[in-house]
């Protein structure tokens, strides 16, 4: 769709605006001069073809629980494309790729005439109480299209093991007839033998 033509009484450049072009598509254009003695179209038609879309990235959640959590990670394009975009993905963060993640996939395929895809990260429970880890989605190379406003997100994946710490100081023993009473300091314990009736 083309702006309102601009109208040159003089001989020289002009230009228009154009929108809602299809990224990677290409158009083809021909040229007119008009005056009274009717219209004069240019010999030759010219073409160009639209520039590539940008993709960003973005997680849904940002955060997942370590017992079977899944994230989204989506790309999207800033315009529709004619032609496939591919968004190849590099994956870093204190959480370690198929030990504690894994990706459904390395890379995000978005079809021609489509804005957005998305793969899955998902979460892998295990036993061991740790510390909350993450997980940077980024995009490596983008084929169809050039890098968008964000090329990275992170993905928190919070533990679900629960840490049990014993602390004894001192533990007293407290005989039920007699008024003795044993200390032990850890890692030693005094005990008695017998009865303590």
């Amino acid at each position: 769709t083309a702006t309102t033509p601009r109208v040159a009484s003089e001989t020289g450049a002009f230009s228009t605006n154009i929108t809602g072009l299809i990224s990677g598509k290409t158009y083809y254009y021909r040229c007119y001069a008009t005056n009274e003695q009717g219209i004069a179209w240019a010999a030759v038609a010219t073409n160009f073809t639209a520039l590539p879309p940008s993709v960003s990235l973005s997680a849904n959640p940002t955060a997942i629980s370590e017992g079977g959590g899944i994230a989204k990670i989506t790309a999207t394009l800033d315009t529709i494309s004619a032609l496939d975009v591919t968004v190849n993905l590099d994956f870093l963060g204190t959480a370690t790729r198929d030990t504690d993640y894994y990706p459904d996939a390395p890379q995000i395929f978005i079809p021609a005439g489509y804005l957005s895809s998305w793969i899955s990260i998902v979460a892998i429970d295990d036993t061991i109480a740790e510390q909350n880890e993450t997980v940077i989605a980024q995009i490596w190379t983008a084929i169809g299209a050039t890098n968008g406003a964000t090329t990275n997100v992170t993905v928190t994946i919070t533990d679900n093991d629960v840490s049990v710490c014993i602390v004894a100081d001192e533990l007293q023993f407290l005989a039920a007839t007699r008024d003795l009473v044993g200390i032990a300091h850890p890692p030693f314990a005094r005990t008695r033998d017998g009865d303590l009736e």
